[in-house]
């Protein structure tokens, strides 16, 4: 991602979806909360940038690093198009983005490299999630960084998401047997 958002790849759109994946990561937001969120959104002084939450989440400031912001207001520049449009990261025509497309070619892209992953824009949510449990995280961080209304709700996507990396986990230990088995008799 990083010589895709550097430009060491001259590729304008790559570069974009490069960047809608970190913004995606970072904000822990929804694909219909990015393509709503316009430059004026977004404080590089404050480091952050205010999302308006869908499905009746609560919207606020959400803390942005700052070369990812950086990045992205240089991405801007590089096309007159894109800087004379509200929208932070929009379409190549200066419009909205489109989730289809995004899915399509940006995740398609992530799927060339990782043959057989069901991704989609949502998964990048997911990923932020996980992240902030790793580090430890409370159950009211999370809530608050996804911007659900409710613990509760916060409590059954964290459950999900538990119990798909219990399944994982099961399935690894699973595979690892045979191998483990090899070696006894060797």
């Amino acid at each position: 991602l990083e010589a895709w958002c550097t430009g060491r790849r001259s590729d304008h759109r790559g570069r974009r979806h490069a960047l809608l994946v970190l913004w995606l990561t970072a904000g822990a937001m929804r694909f219909s909360e990015l393509r709503r969120l316009r430059a004026s959104d977004v404080s590089s002084a404050g480091y952050s940038a205010f999302i308006t939450r869908s499905k009746g989440g609560i919207s606020g400031h959400v803390e942005i690093a700052n070369l990812l912001i950086t990045l992205t207001f240089q991405w801007r520049s590089d096309s007159s198009r894109v800087l004379d449009s509200e929208w932070l990261i929009p379409s190549r025509r200066g419009s909205q983005l489109n989730c289809n497309a995004f899915n399509r070619d940006a995740c398609g892209m992530f799927r060339d490299i990782f043959p057989g992953l069901p991704l989609t824009s949502h998964c990048f949510r997911d990923t932020a999630t996980q992240m902030a449990m790793v580090q430890g995280a409370k159950v009211r961080t999370v809530q608050r960084l996804l911007g659900h209304a409710s613990a509760q709700t916060t409590e059954i996507y964290l459950a999900k998401q538990q119990s798909e990396s219990f399944q994982l986990r099961l399935f690894e230990a699973q595979y690892d047997q045979p191998s483990r088995a090899l070696e006894s008799v060797g």
